[in-house]
């Protein structure tokens, strides 16, 4: 179980970078590893019951994303990053650090706001859902670091975390 998971981890870690620069395509290893593979371990794990939850992985549409993810969303909640809360692994734009967040999607969140709007919108239903939670030493805060070179959409993945 441990292992499993373990594997996948390493994966992003190791070989995203690396593997976005030398493949192309949708057929490219790096890609069905994690939008493939990865989700279909992390329910082989025994950890994640299929019925409740969805496993996603995305690495971009159309062009490699600078933060992928790997993401858990209770179906009762959401099936998609893009609106509800989830769990997800944001890897940051260098590939040095994965981070476990329970974030929120950013997505619908901005849809009819500036980015400032959008991003206080997210802090403060961030700090209303954490309000809700015990946070189990889990820190409180926006501080990830998913690089300096990220989109907007990597910029709100920060700014959505609650923990």
């Amino acid at each position: 179980m441990a292992q499993q998971l373990t594997e996948i981890l390493k994966y992003f870690l190791e070989d995203y970078i690396p593997g976005k620069k030398e493949e192309n395509g949708k057929n490219a290893a790096v890609w069905k590893s994690i939008c493939h593979e990865a989700p279909e371990k992390m329910y082989e794990t025994g950890l994640i019951d299929k019925n409740k939850y969805l496993v996603s992985g995305s690495v971009g549409k159309g062009v490699w994303a600078k933060v992928p993810w790997l993401a858990v969303f209770r179906r009762e909640i959401t099936e998609s990053a893009q609106k509800g809360v989830y769990i997800v692994y944001l890897l940051s734009s260098d590939g040095n650090s994965l981070y476990l967040t329970l974030n929120q999607g950013v997505t619908e969140a901005g849809k009819d706001s500036t980015a400032n709007e959008t991003i206080k919108a997210l802090r403060n239903n961030a700090a209303r859902i954490s309000a809700q939670l015990n946070k189990h030493n889990f820190s409180l805060d926006e501080t990830i670091n998913l690089g300096n070179d990220i989109t907007d959409l990597g910029k709100k993945y920060q700014k959505g975390t609650i923990f």
